[in-house]
């Protein structure tokens, strides 16, 4: 896409390569003379481009400091390398036990392939990297598992935030050994948690450990119940009713009597897990994959299910009409089998494409069912917030813009105010939004989620 006084992010001057000590610091001096001149007189665009450069300098430091002490520890005989990490403390200003953990991170960055390389060319950033060592960190994978998986993972990145590249990192663990993974679920479920502790100002916090599918069920329902009270005109921020509903929900149990708010959990699954495949896994958008079981289990608990159709690359191209999972329950003989045959069946008829639009200013059921499965999430790139829990914006304001799938998009409130303050939003045709910032740097939120 061209658009005049634009610039894409991706095009900006190529990563440095890779510098030795006294080459990065002449660099930094540049940056800084640099900055000075351009105390007064920077513009947006070089705002966010000089702020990139001292992220590609700090990058590239952060892969000498690594590479060095590989290296470093690598030349020490055996017997010497214990107390590695105790000697690089005293160095870096560190405790012994710090220094150990830093050589330890970095060996165990270093045995997986091509991550610190990819961050010297300028692909991944150190985030990422800490990232994906956090995600594999979590679960026990041989070393041929976890290269596998940073291997695959790097070969499918397309500019990624850290987050959106954990969420494909979590997906390949799932894969790479499902019942190893359905183990740690089931281990992890039992160490459920919640914990109370104080606060400064005479605040408390409260911190809940649970499978997945039932936080999210938990923020679905108490953004329900907060999006109501605002919507009747309710003066606290999204915040504050947040808080107030969990706790009221918490120590009343009701809040003041009133039937609850309507909510929805979606959970996105593949046909063939449904049908008992294990080769697929599900996902609940913005929460991250779930196992093919635990799609099934939650799946006969469903209230509903609406038929999505993709095309070769995974696009949403169409959204059927929602089935109601209690005339399935009518038909399914058993109750748990027989109900997600029933339920295969009828997603397996042929969907009824219909223009999903609407005449008005609100979009209709189905173009609203079309909108949350086609972006998942939050549009703005990198936003995990479930498309559910968003706005449907019209990127050009109606009238002037029509109430269409391809001028409407899932925004949380916050970039759904950001977009109205400080950026322009424009859709190209392949469906990958593009934000634009006030300096007229182009960035990307391709589709599908990814």
């Amino acid at each position: 896409m061209a658009l005049a006084g634009t610039r894409e992010w991706s095009s900006r001057r190529p990563a440095l390569s890779a510098d030795t000590p006294k080459q990065l610091a002449d660099r930094v001096e540049q940056a800084l003379d640099l900055a000075d001149r351009l105390l007064f007189t920077v513009t947006p665009r070089e705002e966010l481009d000089l702020a990139a450069q001292w992220q590609r300098m700090a990058d590239q430091a952060w892969c000498g400091q690594l590479r060095h002490v590989v290296a470093s520890t690598a030349r020490m005989s055996s017997g010497d390398r214990d107390f590695a990490g105790d000697e690089l403390g005293l160095a870096l200003g560190l405790s012994p036990g710090a220094g150990r953990a830093l050589v330890w991170e970095c060996g165990a960055i270093a045995s997986l392939p091509g991550l610190v390389e990819a961050v010297e060319s300028g692909r991944l950033g150190p985030r990422h990297v800490k990232t994906v060592m956090r995600v594999l960190g979590e679960v026990s994978l041989t070393l041929e598992q976890r290269q596998a998986v940073a291997l695959i993972a790097l070969a499918r990145y397309v500019d990624q935030t850290p987050a959106a590249w954990a969420e494909l990192v979590r997906r390949l663990v799932l894969t790479v050994d499902p019942q190893a993974a359905r183990r740690r679920r089931d281990e992890r479920a039992d160490e459920r948690r919640a914990d109370f502790y104080p606060r400064a100002d005479q605040q408390g916090a409260l911190w809940l450990q649970a499978p997945v599918e039932a936080v999210a069920a938990a923020q679905a329902r108490v953004t329900a119940e907060a999006r109501r009270l605002k919507a009747a005109g309710d003066e606290r921020t999204m915040n504050q009713l947040v808080c107030d509903v969990a706790l009221a929900l918490l120590t009343d149990g009701t809040l003041s009597g009133q039937p609850a708010a309507p909510f929805e959990v979606h959970v996105v699954t593949p046909l063939s897990v449904l049908e008992g495949g294990d080769a697929e896994v599900a996902e609940i958008p913005g929460w991250g994959p779930l196992l093919p079981s635990t799609a099934r289990g939650l799946a006969r608990q469903a209230g509903g299910f609406s038929q999505v159709v993709v095309d070769a690359e995974g696009h949403v191209i169409a959204v059927g009409d929602r089935v109601r999972a209690s005339t399935l329950r009518d038909a399914a003989q058993p109750p748990d089998d027989g109900f997600l045959v029933q339920a295969v069946r009828a997603m397996r008829q042929p969907p009824v494409v219909r223009e999903p639009g609407s005449s008005g200013y609100r979009p209709s059921p189905r173009l609203t069912r079309f909108l949350r499965a086609r972006d998942r999430t939050c549009v703005f790139p990198g936003c995990r917030q479930p498309a559910q829990l968003t706005d449907i914006d019209h990127r050009v304001p109606w009238p002037r813009g029509r109430t269409t799938a391809d001028n409407l998009q899932c925004l949380c409130r916050h970039h759904h105010r950001a977009k109205h303050a400080v950026f322009r939003v424009v859709l190209d045709p392949d469906g990958t939004v593009v934000w634009i910032t006030r300096g007229g740097w182009l960035f990307r939120r391709r589709p599908s989620g990814c």
